[in-house]
């Protein structure tokens, strides 16, 4: 019994340290999704910054309407433009980063209710073996005990077959003695 529990112990701590390693490589996987995202972040601020800078340096010959069909776009609008696209994009990859960091957290949520269930069933039955073990050691106790109770007898019944040895050696002596004796007076009468 007691190689069972310590089979079950070996299983459920490899299982245990599978769900943690799991465990550590979302988190491995959030905190790298979240750099990149910072990073993105970071990166488009950035740009915002020096395309604020460079919106100084527009001629107002080039921010002007031509005299064609159409208004001409400057350089400033096509860079609004760019920045809206990139905004966009960031705005998509922090939504896509939120969603995997959610999925990622359902995961760990799921293989932690996983593992908790696993841990539950586990001790279950580490109970149960436990308790069968406990009744075998209380079994073999009662049958030391029985053990050791009727070896008293047996000392005992040992010592009252010695006593009763002794008893009778004593009366086959008390005969003998009196036989030898009643033939010493019979030859000392002849």
């Amino acid at each position: 019994m007691s190689e069972s529990l310590e089979v079950l112990d070996i299983i459920y701590y490899n299982q245990m340290n599978q769900l943690q390693q799991l465990n550590h490589l979302m988190d491995l996987n959030d905190l790298s999704m979240l750099s990149s995202l910072q990073h993105n972040l970071f990166m488009a601020t950035f740009d915002d910054i020096d395309d604020d800078d460079d919106d100084d340096d527009v001629s107002p010959k080039a921010s002007g309407n031509d005299d064609d069909d159409g208004p001409s776009t400057s350089g400033s609008a096509r860079k609004s433009t760019a920045k809206e696209q990139e905004i966009i994009d960031a705005e998509k990859f922090v939504q896509k980063a939120c969603e995997t960091v959610a999925a990622n957290a359902a995961k760990r949520r799921k293989a932690m209710e996983e593992m908790y269930a696993e841990r539950r069933k586990f001790e279950l039955k580490r109970e149960e073996y436990q308790r069968e073990i406990d009744k075998n050691v209380a079994r073999k106790r009662k049958a030391m005990d029985k053990i050791s109770e009727l070896e008293a007898k047996r000392q005992k019944i040992d010592l009252e077959r010695e006593k009763i040895q002794r008893e009778t050696g004593k009366l086959v002596m008390k005969k003998a003695k009196r036989e030898v004796e009643a033939l010493k007076k019979k030859k000392q009468n002849h």
